[in-house]
């Protein structure tokens, strides 16, 4: 196993100095570590509480059976969770850290908790769906509009990503008065970072395929990169958690979804093994010779593949048995794939998805069907251009009334507009000399957002908008187009 150096990754410092109070010394002690304090921090922010109404996969659904962001989210901490404990409980960790293995494990498994349960936490209504409805709406708007502003301020909004988003959620509109948000440590901010990229995205390194920060964030990037050692000549470098994070995160969605569909009645549990199958036996990249232990009766086997149980079941029971099958398969593999990557990962020219490196592409296959089976579904295409039809509506709305030349109406959209991105923009854009600053009741009733650059009212404007819960977004639409009441 090659060794490390967890250190340089591991910074337990804050924007903001901490003012708990730990150790013995004091009659109200706080004896958690300064990562396990993060989960807390996060768990009890508005923004976690909002993930319950989010979309995973299908938008605006009634059953309560199929997940939202926040299950996911729960699903996803556990499996991080559980990467992380494999690899520093292995012997070989062990035997490599000695005395500070034990140290190492409890800061890594807390890192990865709090990085995980917030992977999502940018996420805009209508799921992914909802990402692209937002690029294209700028991409459109820019167009007409020209100039308004910079070349790299549009990218934060022509490739608007939840990533981003959730980065500025984190660390800055979970507003107490100052620019630091939840004020997490640098390292859990780092391992949450699945694409640090500033830039354009590019397919070059795994890092950058998206656009992950937003302008609006570059000091507080520049202050992770630094603190926990991601600068790599002149390339920023992913943290090596977040690979795990990632590795959490798809192994969820791609289980998960496929037994949601099931549970919506889209297709049987013969169905899913019958395309799997077929799937991995087609793969032009898996040498025939492995599979030939799969064999039975002259045909490949995923029950013997992923040692999936030969007792009758109900329908229910195969798919939970499928399910963790390949949890504990996917799991496996991305912890193999970490330990013989590590170098690589450190030195930051690994730029694989952990279980996507896998000779039997198993992940491929569960991709593939996503995409024939659940994806084009008649109920999710349709709650999508729903979707599109409420995003795109209130960002006309928004937008025309912050950009209006009547401060009337600039005014009023201070009732639709929420109070905190408002006060974040004002306190980014106005007052950002002061560290701390409170809008009076008096303040923001007088505040006319034209005294914000153009970038900083979309920012609101956007801020608000992704915000949102899936049924509130909704309802606002129809508020404001006339609609309801």
């Amino acid at each position: 196993m090659y060794k490390i150096d967890w250190d340089k990754y591991l910074s337990n410092e804050r924007f903001r100095k901490s003012t708990r109070k730990t150790g013995d010394g004091y009659a109200q002690s706080d004896f958690r570590s300064d990562f396990e304090s993060d989960l807390g921090r996060v768990i009890f922010s508005s923004a976690v509480r909002r993930m319950h109404d989010k979309t995973q996969v299908i938008p605006l659904t009634s059953g309560d059976y199929v997940h939202t962001r926040l299950t996911h989210s729960m699903e996803v901490m556990s499996i991080a969770y559980s990467l992380g404990a494999n690899y520093c409980r292995s012997e070989e960790f062990i035997e490599l850290y000695g005395d500070e293995s034990y140290k190492l494990e409890q800061k890594i498994e807390a890192i990865l908790k709090t990085a995980a349960f917030v992977h999502d936490i940018g996420n805009p209504p209508f799921g992914h769906f909802g990402e692209t409805i937002i690029q294209n709406y700028f991409k459109s708007f820019f167009k007409e509009k020209g100039h308004i502003i910079s070349s790299k301020e549009k990218i934060d909004f022509e490739e608007f990503d939840g990533n981003a988003q959730g980065l500025r959620i984190l660390t800055r509109l979970q507003y107490l008065e100052d620019l630091y948000g939840l004020n997490l440590t640098y390292a859990t901010l780092a391992a949450y970072l699945k694409y640090p990229n500033i830039g354009k995205s590019n397919k070059k390194y795994i890092g950058n395929k998206k656009h992950g920060i937003y302008s609006s964030e570059k000091d507080i990037f520049e202050e992770i990169v630094n603190k926990c050692n991601l600068s790599n000549g002149n390339k920023i470098k992913r943290h090596p958690l977040s690979f795990l994070v990632e590795a959490a995160d798809s192994i969820c969605y791609l289980t998960m979804d496929m037994e949601d569909g099931m549970s919506m009645g889209w297709y049987g549990f013969e169905d899913i093994k019958s395309f799997l199958s077929k799937e991995i036996v087609s793969s032009k990249d898996i040498k025939r010779s492995s599979l030939v232990k799969y064999y039975e009766n002259g045909e490949f086997s995923l029950s013997k593949f992923l040692s999936l149980s030969d007792k009758k079941k109900s329908e229910k029971a195969k798919m939970v048995d499928l399910r963790i099958k390949t949890i504990s398969y996917f799991v496996k593999l991305a912890g193999k794939n970490f330990i013989n990557n590590l170098k690589e990962i450190d030195n930051g020219s690994y730029s694989k998805e952990l279980i996507d490196d896998d000779p039997f592409r198993l992940s491929e296959a569960f991709k593939k069907f996503a995409q024939d089976k659940i994806f084009p579904r008649k109920e999710i295409e349709q709650e999508e251009l729903i979707g599109n039809a409420v995003l795109t509506g209130l960002l006309d709305k928004l937008i025309g009334y912050m950009f209006n030349g009547d401060k009337k109406y600039r005014k009023k959209c201070k009732c639709v507009l929420s109070k905190t991105t408002l006060n974040v923009a004002y306190h980014q854009n106005v007052k950002s000399g002061e560290d701390l600053y409170f809008m009076s009741d008096a303040e923001y009733l007088d505040l006319d957002p034209e005294s914000l650059s153009s970038y900083y009212k979309l920012r609101a404007v956007v801020d608000t908008v992704a915000g949102m819960t899936d049924k509130y977004a909704l309802s606002l639409y129809r508020q404001l187009s006339g609609q309801s009441l």
